[in-house]
């Protein structure tokens, strides 16, 4: 959905919103120091993400306060579901407050007020602007009107009139609504017991609105009756809910104190954004923004007490650049030990492998990947040709000993059927691991049915990352054991890295849908005897068959 160009772009950021999906999306990252910087690292990498592709005119930067809101004194339980943060992201909060700042962005809260309120203000104090509220909250869709829309950068959809009413089956005006019916777990607010979503729009599409719906239910004429009861029944719920969900603009009392121009885009970011990269040792993007504003980056150490890679550790270029991943190549059976005792230590391991063939029974592996702890993936080749293949890891080992690995783990793939079938042509069955097996690309399917499940959509939607292109890595060359060793690493490593960084955001979303269930005793399951059956083929009697 696309708005016309002729008025200044105001882009609203829904920062809390963002810091919670950036901190998920990157399970594990912190300074050689130790301090957690994962969600500030998501946060500016989806925050630079948004102003380099949108290139907005005025951007506003919206935070939550931890102050209590008016919607907990009209309703204690809202929100009482909600624990304290993750101790690891706690300490995060002020740093991300100062990357606004550094990045010359304006920055705004109010005590009393939800972020949602703010930006319902700036949406009603500058009509004269086409307005792009960037987050990931439904309920910021009642704002979406001609020159209004919602942008979800996590699955990059745009959100108009159109597409809200394609998503919850009403239109922006009814979203309130449609949310005083069903209620809202995610904030707890209670709406109309046995309401669903199928429900609730079937009874708004036909009596209107709320109200009405609530007068209707006062006769006999609503089916079914059950639906009635309820709805006479908890029709102050409903009310209180509609309440809770309605966002107010009147931030402040007035528009006055707003001033457009203070919230204008700065045209490069300042130099205290690059020490800011610097100081929360983000090399690659310090490195990047330097080059741009034509200053040296300051030169960085080995981190104390860091273990030194194997063989050979390099930096992975992921969108705009990412110290989050760290590719290691493990070149022999004594650097294979040493990754089978950092793999140890995590309960979620992603394996990935190369591989080369066309039959589905003669396909053969050539390299596998592995990574455990979100930050450092590791390439082991075992049918590489070349250089620095003399020493190579024995594939019969390799598979024994990730057997004897994913035991105890959970075990995560991106398309597991292909992998597991690898795993059987050379001569091994994969066990179900203790922690289950989790396929990232039918997790997403049950998630999001329409949209595309690749590897690379996945890793562009949920960690604002680009993986490689096998074409590319590829070439001229007729198989996979030909690509050298330090192309194969990167490319396999990086694929590793994102599958299991993929795990957690996938992991919420089909708890969220009420989907985790059919995935762990029906997808999971039948993904495994498909690929038995695919490779062994199913046995016909002809007799019966003639």
């Amino acid at each position: 959905m696309r708005m016309p160009k002729s008025h200044p772009k105001l882009f609203v950021i829904d920062a809390s919103s963002l810091i919670f999906r950036a901190f998920y999306a990157i399970r594990s990252l912190s300074t050689s120091k130790g301090f957690p910087t994962n969600a500030i690292y998501g946060f500016t990498t989806m925050l630079l993400g948004v102003l380099e592709k949108h290139k907005p005119d005025y951007v506003a930067c919206v935070f939550d306060t931890p102050k209590p809101t008016f919607r907990k004194e009209l309703y204690p339980d809202y929100k009482a579901h909600r624990g304290p943060p993750p101790d690891d992201l706690i300490p995060q909060f002020d740093h991300i407050h100062r990357v606004v700042e550094a990045m010359g962005l304006q920055k705004l809260a109010e005590e009393g007020y939800e972020a949602d309120d703010i930006i319902a203000t700036l949406v009603k104090c500058f009509p004269k602007c086409d307005v792009t509220i960037v987050t990931g909250d439904k309920d910021l869709m009642q704002l979406v009107g001609e020159r209004v829309v919602v942008l979800d950068t996590m699955k990059d959809i745009t959100y108009g009139p159109k597409e809200v009413e394609e998503k919850l089956g009403v239109p922006p005006e009814l979203v309130t609504d449609y949310l005083g019916l069903i209620g809202d777990t995610s904030d707890n607010i209670p709406g109309v017991p046995g309401i669903g979503p199928k429900t609730a729009t079937k009874l708004i599409h036909e009596y209107g609105s709320m109200e009405k719906v609530l007068a209707a239910a006062k006769t006999e004429k609503m089916k079914p009756s059950k639906a009635r009861d309820a709805l006479v029944e908890h029709a102050e719920s409903a009310r209180l809910s509609k309440k809770l969900a309605t966002v107010h603009p009147e931030v402040g009392g007035s528009c006055a104190g707003l001033k457009l121009e203070s919230f204008r885009a700065p045209e490069a970011h300042p130099a205290s954004f690059v020490a800011f990269l610097q100081e929360m040792e983000f090399k690659t993007l310090a490195k990047k923004y330097a080059d741009l504003a034509g200053a040296p980056a300051a030169p960085t150490a080995a981190s104390p007490g860091s273990e030194a890679t194997p063989t050979d550790a390099a930096r992975i270029s992921v969108s705009s650049g990412t110290d989050a991943a760290q590719i290691t190549l493990v070149a022999n059976e004594r650097e294979w030990h040493h990754c089978l005792e950092k793999l140890e230590r995590h309960e979620v391991v992603a394996f990935d492998t190369e591989t080369r063939g066309d039959r589905t029974t003669e396909i053969e592996m050539v390299g596998m990947s592995l990574c455990g702890d979100g930050k450092e993936a590791f390439y082991i080749p075992v049918r590489h040709q070349g250089d620095g293949t003399a020493d190579q890891v024995p594939v019969k080992k390799l598979v024994a000993d990730f057997a004897r690995l994913a035991g105890g783990k959970t075990i995560v793939a991106q398309n597991l059927k292909y992998d597991y079938k690898v795993l059987l042509n050379e001569g091994h069955e994969l066990e179900r691991p203790r922690g289950g097996f989790f396929d990232t690309m039918l997790a997403h399917y049950l998630v999001d049915p329409e949209e595309k499940h690749g590897l690379d959509a996945l890793a562009a939607r949920y960690l604002n990352a680009t993986v490689g292109d096998f074409k590319e890595v590829l070439g001229e060359r007729p198989d996979f054991s030909l690509v050298p060793l330090s192309e194969a690493a990167r490319y396999g490593a990086l694929d590793a890295w994102a599958t299991r960084n993929l795990y957690e955001p996938l992991a919420a979303d089909l708890r969220a849908k009420g989907l985790a269930k059919l995935f762990d005793e029906v997808e999971m399951p039948t993904a495994i005897v498909l690929a038995h059956v695919e490779r062994n083929g199913i046995a016909v009697d002809r007799d019966v068959l003639a």
